[in-house]
């Protein structure tokens, strides 16, 4: 059995309750080789230190994560300035963070904060800040025009589904003279859950996966952002940053990771030249591109001959890695990466 500090057990009772376990005391006197006596203790100090709620008793006892948040609705206007929102909500609610914990929060929400006043053409911001002894979450949301449906009209796109793409990959603003598009890269990176949420699409990131989609049957007016940071973190914005830039002592965002998952819609395969340039659109303003087939089971010659051998030949100086790929997608793409000197 695992030796574990005091901290480990309690981190343990509150992730099984966050999941709904029913039996909590149980589970984790049997993962950590504890009596169900030790492990009661430690349950009721996590009760005594405000962090959980009991109710109910013997086997209908149930736990809940004691939940605190704070919510406010904001005109957006010009003069609207995304750190005095964070000084007047967030300062003293979340002193009880760590310095690595409160940049990656301060950062997280004044740039979602900002995406909407500068974005969204919205009327209304509506921020909102919950806090439990395992998590932080932060939600943005305005009643704007839609990130999807801006960036699809900015693009021209045939498929609104493209715009997650494109979003994914970084470096993209509708206003290059103000933003530099690396604000919602970074952002998904710093946190273990990160959510947009427009129209009936959400784009999510969740610390494991990279990005996936998921299609909503209730249309979502606006756009809203949904972040969450589990507690505690060793996280810090500058291992974020550094794991994309160019080298240690150039901060520019040269690396970017494009998942193949999201070029997909439907059950279709990856099997065109057209799909191939999609996923291929604006790379060039990286150094190195990551191309990840996670959950893409087949590619046709066609999408990877476009990729690894024409796109390559005209970008010599672009670093193409592949990761997640089956073994029949290697088999593609040696072949096409074969023909490169040709």
């Amino acid at each position: 059995m695992p030796k574990a500090t005091k901290e480990t057990i309690q981190n343990a009772l509150l992730d099984s309750i966050v999941v709904g376990n029913q039996s909590v005391a149980a589970t984790v006197a049997a993962e950590f080789g504890l009596s169900r006596q030790t492990v009661s203790k430690y349950l009721r100090d996590l009760v005594n230190l405000d962090a959980i709620k009991v109710t109910g008793a013997g086997r209908s006892t149930k736990y809940e994560l004691v939940v605190q948040s704070k919510e406010q609705r904001i005109p957006i206007t010009s003069k609207l300035d995304e750190h005095k929102i964070w000084e007047a909500l967030m300062t003293d609610f979340l002193e009880h963070l760590s310095e690595n914990e409160r940049l990656i929060c301060f950062h997280g929400f004044t740039e979602m904060v900002n995406n909407a006043i500068d974005h969204s053409e919205g009327q209304e911001l509506h921020v909102t800040v919950s806090k439990t002894a395992r998590y932080v979450m932060f939600m943005v949301q305005d009643n704007g025009v839609g990130i999807f449906n801006k960036i699809t009209k900015a693009l021209n796109l045939v498929d609104p589904r493209q715009s997650l793409l494109e979003l994914s990959k970084g470096k993209f603003t509708t206003d290059p003279a103000r933003h530099s598009g690396e604000g919602i890269f970074f952002t998904s990176r710093m946190f273990d859950a990160f959510t947009i949420l427009s129209d009936n699409y959400a784009l999510i990131h969740d610390g494991l996966h990279d990005w996936f989609f998921e299609l909503k049957e209730k249309k979502l007016l606006g756009t809203k952002v949904v972040m969450n940071l589990l507690l505690p973190s060793k996280r810090t914005t500058k291992e974020i940053f550094d794991q994309y830039s160019s080298g240690p002592d150039d901060y520019s965002f040269a690396r970017t990771h494009v998942p193949l998952n999201l070029a997909r819609y439907g059950q279709d395969e990856l099997v065109s030249r057209s799909q191939a340039k999609r996923v291929l659109a604006r790379v060039e303003r990286f150094e190195e591109v990551s191309l990840d087939f996670t959950g893409v089971a087949y590619v046709g010659q066609a999408f990877a001959d476009e990729i690894f051998r024409v796109f390559k030949t005209q970008n010599p100086s672009i670093k193409l890695i592949y990761v997640g790929a089956t073994d029949d997608v290697k088999k593609m793409i040696h072949r096409a990466m074969s023909h490169v000197s040709e």
